[in-house]
Parts: C-alpha cells; structure tokens; sequence
C-alpha cells in the first residue's frame, strides 16, 4: 500500500470543490499505474492511495477515506467480492468501482447486490473509466454499456446463469 500525497483543493469560481479522491486497488502495478496516469490529466480527481490486495483496500479505506475505489475483484487475499461485501456490512461511504476482466455470468449482478457502485470491466477505456469514477461519486450507478446490454438481454429472454438458478 503507497500513500498519496494528501489532497487539495479545486478553486472553481467563487466556491471551494473538493476533487474526488480515488484509490486504486489492483494485484497489477502497470494497471494501477495505467488508472493512475489517465486519472491524473482529468480536472477535480486526485488519487489518493493505491494497493494491490484485498488487505489493502480494507486499510486504505479505513485510512484514507477516498471517496471512490477502483477495485479488482480477483486478488491475493480478500478478493473484490469480499472487500465489497465487508465495506458494504461497514456501511462505508466509500463508493466501489469494480474494474475487472470478468464481466459475464452473474459477477456483475451479484457485485452490484453486494454493494458496488459501478461495474466495467478492463476493456473501458479512459473516457469510460472516468465517466464511471464520476457518477460514482455523486452516488449514481454505472454499468458499461456492453455488460448493461447483456444483463438487460438475458432478463428480457428469461436466459440465467446456472449459477443464478442456485441462489
């Protein structure tokens, strides 16, 4: 886990915005680096926190109090699904951005259930990433496109996962 430097403030016409602090959480250093560098050229977003585990993100929120978390789900340790839940049951304020490889079956569902805010997987590119980051953080909720699709398909055709039919 490598702290940021502590936040600052935006000056936006006569009022003070806070930027909205983001940690980023990911078992792979290029992809964090990758997050952090398309996050660093955006107006009113500063990364405050990164980690590579499960362990991590739990300490990084209890710590740093970001106000969004990028968050792989599979990772040593505690997984996403897991530090989700926890956060979730915690009633942190942090809100979850899950970022992931594994956008089918019934993870995105069952993510956005267990408490996450937003859900796309690594294939997003920036301008997506960034849009998520931002709703996520007035508390709005975001799906990508292509897995919103799918889910709203598999519910209008009746199709589910099997792994649906056993919960």
């Amino acid at each position: 886990m490598r702290p940021k430097a502590p936040h600052t403030s935006q000056v936006v016409g006569q009022g003070m915005i806070m930027p909205i602090r983001v940690a980023l959480v990911d078992d792979h250093a290029l992809i964090r680096a990758g997050y952090r560098q398309i996050l660093a050229h955006e107006p009113g977003m500063q990364v405050v926190a990164e980690g590579g585990s499960g362990e991590d993100a739990l300490a990084i929120a209890r710590e740093h109090k970001p106000d969004v978390m990028l968050l792989d789900v599979g990772m040593p340790g505690l997984s996403g699904i897991e530090v989700t839940q926890r956060l979730a049951r915690a009633r942190s304020p942090v809100r979850i951005v899950i970022v992931t490889m594994h956008g089918d079956g019934p993870l995105p569902k069952m993510l956005i259930e267990a408490g996450a805010t937003a859900f796309l997987t690594k294939g997003a590119d920036g301008a997506e990433l960034v849009g998520a980051v931002r709703q996520a953080a007035r508390g709005q909720r975001y799906i990508s496109h292509a897995i919103a699709q799918r889910m709203a398909l598999a519910t209008t055709l009746g199709e589910s996962s099997p792994l649906d039919r056993l919960t």
